[in-house]
């Protein structure tokens, strides 16, 4: 009874998560949870294989180990970003999740040595769900958003910029420092500046 238990854990679990349909990084642990049951039981019966089994058992373990950890440093990141624009409070409004906005960038982007990467879109991303909240969730006036539309147009900080409300003015700056940012390490890394190819894609937002 408890072999059939097992093995219903790991039917379902399968069903649940079909291997073409989730990030299979992240459900290692599911499978190194059921390595003991049922499914593998032919493997650890089988002559001269437990050893290794085990050993490959324990690589899995320990790659995961560190994959984890490249993870969790890569939320707190983005996290630490986050507060540096104090968006949680300017923009208490928008959808403000650093680990959401994580999870869209490794799912796009899941190679173990794209961590700076990942995190580079994680801000990206991050945007793309507060420029939407601002125009759909935040009772501005027409005036405002036409203002606002402006000045992503315009990819300057002028004076009229102050005329918009925190949030407007919040987002606004942080996307111009985000994306000199990232331009300039890219520049630096492979001779050639995308600021003006991001520009075009960030208006397409607004």
């Amino acid at each position: 009874m408890e072999e059939q238990s097992k093995a219903s854990i790991t039917i379902d679990n399968t069903l649940r998560y079909p291997y073409h349909k989730n990030l299979s990084r992240l459900m290692v642990q599911n499978v190194l949870d059921e390595f003991d049951h049922v499914s593998f039981k032919f493997l650890h019966e089988s002559n001269n294989v437990k050893e290794w089994l085990n050993e490959v058992q324990e690589l899995a373990r320990v790659d995961f180990g560190n994959a984890r950890m490249t993870y969790r440093y890569e939320v707190q990141q983005i996290s630490i970003w986050k507060n540096k624009h104090n968006f949680d409070k300017e923009l208490s409004f928008a959808r403000i999740d650093p680990f959401k906005w994580w999870m869209w960038s490794y799912g796009i982007l899941q190679g173990p040595n794209m961590s700076e990467d990942r995190i580079e879109l994680a801000k990206a991303i991050s945007f793309i769900y507060m420029i939407d909240d601002i125009f759909d969730g935040n009772g501005t006036s027409y005036d405002e958003l036409l203002l606002f539309t402006e000045a992503i147009n315009g990819w300057e900080y002028t004076d009229s910029i102050n005329q918009l409300p925190n949030c407007m003015k919040v987002c606004f700056k942080a996307l111009l420092e985000t994306t000199n940012d990232f331009s300039s390490k890219i520049l630096t890394k492979h001779g050639w500046n995308p600021e003006q190819c991001l520009r075009k894609l960030v208006q397409v937002l607004a």
